[in-house]
């Protein structure tokens, strides 16, 4: 037995032909073994890709929830209850319409230019109010998104593996007063609409006689309160009443087309805030995701796999 391998190896020493064929029928094993451990690593990578895929689907429609129900409450007249109804209904009065136009301009200018000792005049006491309901709105629906997106992912092996040693669901800091700020902002746009369209000599007698806080007021007012300027959702009586006075109002000072170009672009730049504030909330989740690194290394070890098992093959038939 000994003899014949010590022939065997003589000969293949003997044979330059033959080492080579062996050494590249190895070398095909070797890369043929490549291929399979990259074909098994591109499953894994497959089966990972989709659990993140999962994770950021939980977390997108989490927060797109929230901003649809921050829609809603613009929309169906929730924001002008309460305390922001008590202070609109300060600056334009209550009960049946005015005989005139005329009338209701007079009417609320007298409540507009009428002070109470120690406290804010009455448009800005609704613009605050107002903002603040917002403000709430914002900070809850966005709180109540991180719960249902934070409680989605810790159902799951991976999505417990990323929350693990992270509050993903508690408000971060400063947030609060991010989203005030940005509806401060908004709220300054809107008076920045209303100054810009009564820059003209008769407008802007009217718009000072009013004020351009309460004006603006009633632009806020009317993009809440109204879907294609009818209002929805309001309390019957005095809820709807301050709505449409507040819409023809504006329409006395600006005209009806006027009126509906500054709350279309009122309500395009408040959207606009509340996306980016959706977003900022939405970002811990997204970013432990980033983190990660780029999606897609399955399709490339798989292309790694297939270009090892045709490399393995050229060296066989080589071979």
């Amino acid at each position: 037995m000994i003899t014949e391998l010590s022939d065997r190896f003589t000969a293949l020493a003997a044979d330059e032909v033959g080492r080579g064929r062996i050494a590249r029928r190895t070398l095909a094993g070797a890369v043929d073994g490549l291929a399979g451990s990259a074909d098994r690593l591109a499953e894994h990578a497959a089966t990972q890709d989709a659990e993140r895929q999962q994770l950021r689907e939980q977390a997108i429609e989490a927060f797109s929830g929230a901003r649809e129900r921050i829609e809603e409450a613009l929309g169906d007249g929730s924001l002008l209850r309460g305390e922001v109804l008590s202070r609109w209904q300060d600056v334009v009065g209550t009960g049946e319409f005015f005989r005139s136009v005329e009338a209701l301009v007079t009417r609320a200018r007298d409540r507009v230019t009428r002070t109470l000792s120690g406290e804010p005049a009455p448009a800005i006491a609704a613009e605050q109010a107002l903002g603040t309901g917002l403000v709430h709105v914002v900070i809850d629906e966005t709180a109540r998104a991180a719960e249902r997106a934070d409680s989605a992912w810790r159902s799951s092996a991976a999505g417990r593996h990323l929350s693990e040693g992270q509050d993903l669901a508690r408000i971060p800091d400063g947030y609060a007063e991010e989203v005030s700020a940005a509806i401060r902002a908004w709220q300054g746009d809107v008076l920045d609409l209303v100054r810009s369209e009564g820059a003209d000599r008769r407008t802007k007698a009217r718009l000072l006689s009013l004020g351009v806080n309460a004006v603006g007021v009633a632009l806020m007012v009317v993009v809440f309160a109204s879907t294609a300027f009818i209002p929805t959702g309001l309390e019957i009586g005095a809820g709807a009443t301050t709505a449409v006075v507040g819409q023809k109002l504006l329409e006395t000072i600006f005209g009806d087309e006027a009126v509906r170009r500054m709350a279309a672009a009122a309500r395009e730049r408040l959207t606009s805030r509340l996306d980016q504030l959706v977003a900022s909330r939405s970002g811990p989740f997204l970013d432990r995701l980033d983190e990660l690194g780029e999606v897609g290394s399955a399709e490339l070890l798989r292309k790694d796999a297939e270009a090892l098992t045709r490399l393995g093959q050229e060296i066989r038939e080589d071979a």
